[in-house]
């Protein structure tokens, strides 16, 4: 998929949606076009990666940064990153905070930044791989990043030390969300669909063999975010809709792996493309970028039947 096709799908119907925004509650204050919400190691910092006013997320254009929230999705630091002076952010994405420094994707690099200094500390390009809209960032440990690249349906892995990249094994068209089960060992890809056409796939295999992916029995949708809870059940959310216009509400999902279905999680009314969210184990709650409404939102997550077992497939 090329550049233009990105822009034709996505700038034209985010922009189109945003004109329709007085159709869902105000706008939080310091928030433009919020995409991603990651928190730190003691789960009390929440960052938030806003595209941008111009809201094109393939743009060179300078306008993206990063804010800080606290647990009620409250802004703290309208502007936190980049510091002022430095190199500005485009389009960011995907976040992930490994140890004091928060990894950012944008557009066709990673960037890092020391959260304790507030300064940018590390730039990784991905221009030799080609792909020209990194999406989410996935840490695994203190060592390695997993990237997902949506132009070309595929992940990278990223060794933070070295800064070497290597493509992951198995096709994922429009590949975003990206989350690892530890404890058993699977790796989670939710997607946009072939072409970015809204028949995205909530995706598994295990990590350490190398293979395709296999595809979950969900409702196919435009999948943003996902996340594992302790228990094994995978959360992701669903934009649900590009062309409604206003834009059509969002949803979250909970899979269970054992049952195999899937049972939604409420969203308050008015919340159109939740993007990529982050759950908050500590207190059973997600906090959920709403990009058409430039709002975070909380959401709990009701109680439900844990998984007896949890297949990889």
């Amino acid at each position: 998929m090329n550049t233009h096709f990105l822009f034709s799908v996505l700038v034209s119907s985010l922009l189109a949606g945003f004109g329709a925004r007085a159709q869902s509650p105000a706008p939080a204050a310091g928030l433009a076009a919020p995409e991603s919400v990651a928190a730190d190691a003691a789960g009390t910092r929440f960052y938030v990666s806003n595209i941008g006013a111009k809201l094109d997320p393939a743009a060179r254009d300078g306008d993206g940064y990063v804010s800080e929230l606290d647990a009620r999705g409250r802004v703290r630091t309208a502007r936190l990153l980049p510091a002022p002076g430095e190199a500005p952010l485009n389009a960011p994405k995907g976040l992930a905070v490994v140890g004091h420094t928060l990894y950012v994707a944008d557009i066709d690099r990673i960037v890092g930044f020391d959260l304790t200094i507030r300064q940018q500390t590390a730039v990784v390009s991905f221009a030799d791989t080609k792909a020209a809209f990194l999406n989410d960032v996935l840490a695994l440990g203190d060592t390695a990043l997993l990237v997902s690249a949506s132009d070309q349906g595929r992940a990278y892995a990223l060794t933070l030390r070295t800064g070497r990249i290597r493509p992951l094994r198995g096709r994922a068209p429009g590949a975003n969300g990206l989350a690892y089960d530890a404890g058993r060992g699977l790796l989670y890809v939710v997607t946009l669909g072939p072409g970015f056409n809204g028949q995205g796939q909530l995706l598994c295999r295990p990590l350490a063999e190398a293979g395709e992916f296999a595809a979950l029995p969900v409702a196919p949708g435009f999948f943003d975010g996902v996340a594992v809870q302790p228990d094994g059940q995978v959360l992701y959310s669903d934009w649900v809709s590009l062309a409604a216009n206003p834009p059509a509400q969002g949803a979250v999902w909970r899979y269970n792996p054992a049952t195999r279905q899937a049972t939604a999680v409420p969203l308050p009314a008015g919340t159109p493309s939740p993007a990529d969210f982050c759950y908050d184990a500590r207190r059973n709650q997600l906090l959920v970028p709403s990009t058409l409404s430039s709002r975070v939102v909380v959401v709990p997550v009701p109680a439900g039947k844990s998984p007896a077992s949890h297949p990889a497939k």
